[in-house]
């Protein structure tokens, strides 16, 4: 067998080898806490709960019969929500579900209405989910789906009934395109001024002054007006206050606001 052929059979069975670790990992048992008032638990750092987890969550068994940190208490290993739990006791008196396919994902309803079995209703008759609604899926059995939903159940559900959460887009953070520029022409015509008032008195007086310039400078979500020069801010403060009240009004009923620090303005969002 050549090199090649070694390499290639050699990699063939990694591969598998990775999938069926993949699938034995997909498995789990899962305690549901029907009668979680009955449950003794404790936390990660080994301390009673303060008060009891929600009725019908899904605890997944990570390993049994441990000892905790004293040596002699016995106990489950457990997560839920990703936090880690201690059961000493009550587990008999709880539901468990063998060698489910463990999925915790989020996803929409896409159907008209799905109907379920909620842990603990609070009514009797059929309940249902309807279109548009987000829901938990912690795993999968013959029974059909566990969730959450506006509580824990079951549910059967087609890939046709459901599709992907799709999260809203965050408002955009920087300073939309219009905005700016409307915000550019108005520094551009208060420098425009300070060229000309310049020129004026340096005829005036038979001076060789440059002219005081704003500039802009921008980040992802952050817009700043300063002067040029550094010292000119202090001798400009009416006209910094000026300008501020006009950008202001730039930005009247905008989502966004400008601020002064220290002879800089910031235009930035400060609200979604």
């Amino acid at each position: 067998m050549d090199t090649y052929r070694r390499v290639s059979l050699i990699f063939m069975v990694i591969v598998l080898l990775s999938a069926a670790n993949a699938y034995s990992a997909s498995r789990a048992d899962f305690l549901l806490l029907t009668h979680p008032e009955r449950c003794l638990m404790l936390d990660k750092y080994e301390q009673p709960l303060s008060r009891p987890l929600p009725v019908g969550a899904p605890l997944r068994l990570m390993q049994k019969h441990i000892l905790l940190s004293d040596s002699l208490t016995r106990a489950d290993k457990a997560e839920f929500n990703g936090k880690v739990f201690f059961l000493l006791s009550g587990q008999e008196l709880q539901e468990t579900v063998r060698r489910a396919l463990a999925v915790d994902d989020t996803v929409t309803i896409r159907s008209q209405q799905v109907r379920w079995q909620p842990v603990a209703a609070l009514h009797s008759g059929p309940s249902f989910l309807s279109q548009g609604k987000r829901i938990r899926r912690y795993f999968k059995t013959r029974r059909g789906w566990y969730l959450y939903a506006n509580g824990f159940g079951w549910a059967r559900l087609s890939k046709r009934d459901v599709q992907p959460f799709q999260k809203p887009s965050a408002a955009p953070s920087a300073l939309p395109a219009n905005l700016t520029a409307r915000i550019r022409a108005r520094v551009d015509a208060a420098n425009q001024s300070l060229r000309e008032l310049t020129a004026y008195f340096n005829a005036q007086f038979s001076q060789q002054h440059t002219a005081p310039q704003w500039q802009i400078s921008r980040t992802a979500d952050t817009l700043r007006i300063r002067f040029r020069q550094p010292g000119m801010a202090p001798v400009f403060k009416r006209s910094l206050a000026a300008l501020k009240n006009e950008i202001d009004q730039i930005l009247l009923g905008a989502p966004f606001g400008c601020s002064e620090s220290r002879g800089t303005l910031i235009i930035k969002r400060i609200r979604s």
